[in-house]
């Protein structure tokens, strides 16, 4: 597995909900989600699939077994491929804590 560091927003949430002693589902937007060079982000990723969106590219990627959509600028799609390695950065918004 894979270490996220939650900022203290999350974790006040988690502890408001009685949460902080279970095991719990992040939910988080792909438009919160940064690709970034290694050495910047948290998560190992490895890009599966590349999906062109107009301004915007949608990068579904493997975080250890896990998949996970991250939104990207079209203007960075030269900076993609799929089977590419890189890191993600979690911007810290939250969009569902399921226990």
């Amino acid at each position: 597995g894979q270490l996220l560091v939650l900022p203290k927003t999350v974790w006040a949430s988690l502890a408001a909900q009685r949460m902080m002693s279970q095991p719990v589902v992040l939910g988080v937007r792909p438009e919160h989600m940064d690709l970034v060079p290694v050495g910047l982000g948290q998560l190992i990723a490895t890009i599966d699939v590349c999906e062109m969106l107009g301004s915007f590219v949608n990068l579904h990627v493997l975080v250890g077994e896990q998949r996970a959509v991250v939104s990207v600028p079209a203007a960075d799609w030269q900076r993609v491929a799929a089977g590419k390695t890189g890191r993600t950065r979690f911007s810290g918004e939250i969009h569902s804590l399921i226990s």
